[in-house]
Order: structure tokens, then C-alpha cells, then sequence
């Protein structure tokens, strides 16, 4: 049973580590974007005798190290999109003999192929799915199903900001469209440019027994995961 997110005085943009169940961790940092607490969260999943870091936060060996041991090796550096760039080349340097997974938009210079699960390990093409966004071509987004846990891993297809946060934060949110529930922000609308091929990549979300959505900014959604994915299906 995956552990609830704290509720950590006015914001949670800090979240300490967490385990949401066999084998995966998230880990929050604050990031502030415009003066709004937006929160960065990382995370860690150890599925097969593989482990992997989505979108590493700073110090990511320290984190690791301090939480699951000295011991763990990662094995896969994770850039699920095309923004998640930040401390990548710090994480490349702490863990240089690490696999690096990254979208075709990735901005940096590594190796690339036409879809990050392309590349996908074999050891984790069971446990924990890839499932490309398309009609996005500047973010080309993948998403992860994690059957463990029925969590979905998401960059930025899903934002999700309540009263917990300070007052900059949810007036900065409420404009984007992500304030109340869990939805895509304005600017990620933006990005869609061929709405048909955006829909359809959905569509085989909407077929998992999704219950958590775990995204990289704002509070995971414990619960009721499957008709966050229906409702945003029906607002594209």
C-alpha cells in the first residue's frame, strides 16, 4: 500500500523521501518558477535487480546513498522530457557508468533514438511500462506504469495544487489551470500540436488499472488516478 504524501506546513514542495511502495521513492526539492513553489520531484525505482533516477534533483548520490544505502548502484539516469534537464550532467557525473535514457527532444548531447522506449531496458519492460506522448515534438514526453504499485510516472502531463501551498503559489496556479484538481496546464495545451496523435497516445492509459499518478511538480494523486487520465482524455 503506497504512503500518503505529508502535508508540510503552508507548501509541500519539500517533500521529504518517500516510499509509495515496492521498490519506488520520491524525493522533493524546492524549485520556484516566476516566484511560485513549484516543488521538483525525483523519482527513484528499483525494479529486477536494475535502478533508475527520473528526473534527478541535486545531490542525487547523496540522496541515494543516505536513503537506500552506499551500496546501490544506479543503473539508468531517466530524462522523461525534454525539460528535465537541470542537474542531468550532475547525476551523469555522479553515476558516469549509468545507462542515460532521455527523450528525443532532450536538449543535451547524448544518444538518442526515436522513442525513449526504444531504448527501454528489458529487465523493466514488464514491470514498468513506457508510454510516448505524441503531437508534442518540443517535449515528446514519456510516461511510466509502474504494475507494483498501479502508479503512473509523469513529468509535466499532470500538475496538481490545493490550499496547502501559499497564497503567489495558488494564484500563479489558478491562472495556469492547475489549481483544485489534478489537470494539464495552459502552457502544456500549448505544446500540443496535433491534437488526433496526442489523444490517441493516451488512449492505451485509459486500458491500465492506474490509482496514483505521481507527477514532477505538486502533490501525487493517491486514488482515483484513472479518472484524473478520463477526464483529462475528455478535455484535450
Amino acid at each position: 500500500m503506497c504512503i500518503r504524501d505529508s502535508v508540510m506546513s503552508a507548501i509541500v514542495d519539500d517533500e521529504r523521501w518517500t516510499e509509495r511502495g515496492p521498490g519506488l521513492w520520491s524525493q522533493c526539492e524546492p524549485f520556484t518558477l516566476l516566484g511560485a513553489r513549484f516543488g521538483r520531484r525525483m523519482v527513484v525505482v528499483s525494479k529486477n535487480g536494475r535502478t533508475g533516477v527520473f528526473s534527478p534533483n541535486r545531490g542525487v548520490r547523496r540522496t541515494i546513498e543516505s536513503n537506500l544505502g552506499v551500496d546501490v548502484m544506479v543503473d539508468f539516469l531517466i530524462a522523461p522530457t525534454a525539460f528535465h534537464d537541470t542537474f542531468f550532467a550532475e547525476a551523469a557525473s555522479d553515476y558516469p557508468k549509468a545507462g542515460r535514457l532521455v527523450s528525443p527532444a532532450f536538449p543535451e548531447v547524448v544518444v538518442k533514438t526515436e522513442s525513449l522506449a526504444d531504448s527501454w531496458p528489458e529487465e523493466w519492460k514488464e514491470a514498468l511500462v513506457p508510454y510516448a506522448l505524441q503531437g508534442m515534438p518540443r517535449v515528446q514526453e514519456t510516461v511510466f506504469f509502474d504494475r507494483d504499485t498501479r502508479s503512473l510516472i509523469v513529468s509535466d502531463l499532470v500538475f496538481y495544487f490545493d490550499a496547502n501551498w501559499d497564497l503567489w503559489t495558488k494564484t500563479f496556479v489558478r491562472l495556469s489551470g492547475v489549481y483544485g484538481k489534478p489537470r494539464m496546464s495552459r502552457l502544456f495545451r500549448m505544446c500540443i500540436k496535433d491534437k488526433a496523435a496526442f489523444k490517441a497516445s493516451l488512449e492505451p492509459l485509459l486500458e491500465l488499472p492506474i490509482e496514483n499518478i505521481i507527477p514532477s511538480h505538486g502533490k501525487a494523486v493517491i486514488g482515483g488516478g484513472q479518472s484524473v487520465l478520463a477526464r483529462l482524455f475528455d478535455e484535450v
